[in-house]
């Protein structure tokens, strides 16, 4: 199917590109339904998606709650419902603090590495693990405000965060090479090979080296996550219990899994560039770190 130009508007920076690209992958049967509608613009679903694959492939952090967090907009709230929401919106992102900041700590030790050439693995070790250590314990909060939110919206409107949260997933999967193809990771090398300005021997030792490096960052539970998104399937009904959904597991798995992978990436990466490549690379890596995701004042 060839992309709409018509998609959902929501402002700027990576919660508009996901609407944007949650409206093609629902068009596209992605997802089961297609989102509340909402005001429209003209933009590239294109660019759209790869700028959700940016945000993806270098954010972790929150994990489930993250997910739920970033598809809270567009869901057709009228304005007695937009507080209520917009509220456990702040407190979902107050919750995930910590682990925001952890994962801020991860990015500046990858760039700080590359910008000298070598990254120390210790270092990112210990970033990893307090990243892991963060994340977990977030579910049993976050089911109060999974509850406090399936009582503010209506039917349709759970199931188009339903459906947003499934297509995210999905998005989420992609950008960090979980889909069997493994388009996703190819795609993003490709992306950062291009604004690097990599020759194509710099692109083809690249290549050789990650499709030798041994991909056991894979956590043992990660089927859990997968069936973790099924469960909220229950936030469509009249009825909900957000108990089964109050585990640290899953979010832990999900954080770590993403954040180790994309630090073995950089590793990878690192030893092949030239000083001006890594001291460009270090710059964006350092632009993530200090990235803030959109909120809504409460």
């Amino acid at each position: 199917m060839k992309p709409s130009k018509t998609v959902i508007a929501m402002g700027r920076g990576p919660a508009a590109a996901l609407s944007v690209a949650l409206t093609a992958l629902c068009a596209c049967g992605g997802a089961r339904t297609a989102p509340a509608a909402a005001p429209v613009e003209t933009v590239s679903n294109d660019e759209a998606t790869v700028d959700v694959a940016e945000h993806d492939s270098h954010h972790h952090y929150g994990g489930l709650p993250m997910l739920v967090a970033m598809s809270l907009d567009t869901l057709g709230v009228d304005a007695s419902q937009q507080r209520a929401v917009d509220n456990i919106r702040s407190d979902l992102y107050r919750r995930m603090g910590p682990a925001r900041s952890a994962e801020q700590a991860l990015l500046q030790t990858l760039a700080d590495g590359v910008a000298a050439g070598t990254i120390d693995t210790s270092k990112v070790d210990d970033a990893l693990a307090r990243l892991a250590a963060v994340t977990s314990g977030l579910s049993d909060a976050v089911a109060l405000d999974l509850t406090g939110l399936h009582a503010v919206l209506r039917s349709e409107q759970r199931a188009a965060l339903v459906d947003k949260v499934e297509a995210h997933w999905t998005l989420w999967q992609r950008a960090n090479g979980e889909d069997p193809s493994g388009v996703g990771r190819r795609a993003r090398f490709d992306r950062l090979a291009a604004e690097l300005s990599l020759t194509p021997a710099q692109v083809q030792k690249v290549r050789a080296s990650l499709d030798a490096v041994r991909d056991d960052s894979r956590p043992m539970a990660f089927e859990e996550v997968e069936a973790r998104v099924q469960a909220f399937e229950a936030f469509r009904g009249d009825a909900f219990d957000a108990a089964p959904l109050a585990s640290d597991g899953p979010s832990a798995h999900l954080a770590s899994w993403g954040a180790a992978r994309m630090a073995q990436f950089f590793e990878t990466l690192n030893p092949v560039l030239t000083s001006d490549q890594r001291t460009k690379l270090a710059s964006i890596l350092h632009e993530h770190a200090n990235h803030t995701e959109e909120q809504q004042p409460s």
